[in-house]
């Protein structure tokens, strides 16, 4: 199966989720519940979880809400540079955010060092995913806002389940090396596992810090030095 290594940021410019949704199987995966993978159609889709599960391996995980994108709201005051993701290839043209989607009625935007950023570990050959936890009443809302959006281009892989405990549960399963969130029962919960876990916040994340996250991925991934 291909993996989030290779991404770029031509590929599929403007499309919607056009790959595959794997239901994980809560009798199956019963420690992990109920939720699904969504596996763009940028990597060759798997033939079952258990191969995906065993593909991810050192991989690096990536919260999405408040980690990864942010609500429009949140960006207010900090630049007026804001474009759509279908101008993404032109990240370098000094935009500050993209549009990425809808979620409980407000646009979500993702920081331009953020997508550089992730585009560059693709590059270095890092595996990464995202993992988000949503309650099981707006579970298929939400997945199915996540494939109107335009994420998919910047994270191939991503994982959605309905209990919070399951994001560890899961980082343990696919033996993660790294994983980056914004609450910190998470972090908790990751650390407990023995999974290398960063709290992000308003003074470090993804957006300010991408030299250092990028330094810390690639080595606990690939055990490399800048």
């Amino acid at each position: 199966m291909g993996t989030s290594s290779g991404l770029s940021f031509s590929s599929g410019a403007g499309r919607q989720f056009q790959g595959v949704e794997l239901a994980i199987d809560p009798e199956v995966e019963v420690e992990l519940g109920e939720g699904c993978v969504l596996v763009s159609d940028l990597l060759v889709p798997p033939a079952n979880l258990r191969e995906l599960f065993e593909d991810l391996q050192y991989c690096a995980i990536f919260d999405l809400f408040k980690t990864v994108i942010f609500p429009e709201s949140f960006t207010e005051g900090r630049s007026k540079r804001v474009r759509t993701i279908e101008e993404l290839p032109d990240i370098k043209s000094n935009p500050r955010h993209f549009r990425v989607g809808q979620h409980r009625g407000e646009t979500q935007v993702i920081f331009a060092s953020t997508a550089e950023l992730l585009a560059d570990l693709a590059h270095s050959g890092v595996v990464y995913i995202g993992l988000t936890f949503i309650g099981k009443g707006s579970f298929r809302k939400y997945v199915d806002a996540l494939k109107r959006s335009h994420i998919h281009r910047l994270l191939p892989i991503i994982v959605v389940v309905t209990r919070r405990e399951s994001k560890a549960i899961l980082a343990k399963r696919i033996g993660a090396s790294i994983a980056f969130d914004d609450q910190y029962d998470h972090i908790a919960r990751y650390r407990r596992e023995g999974i290398r876990a960063y709290q992000v916040n308003s003074q470090w994340g993804l957006e300010s810090e991408a030299a250092e996250i990028r330094r810390l991925v690639r080595w606990y991934c690939l055990g490399k030095e800048d």
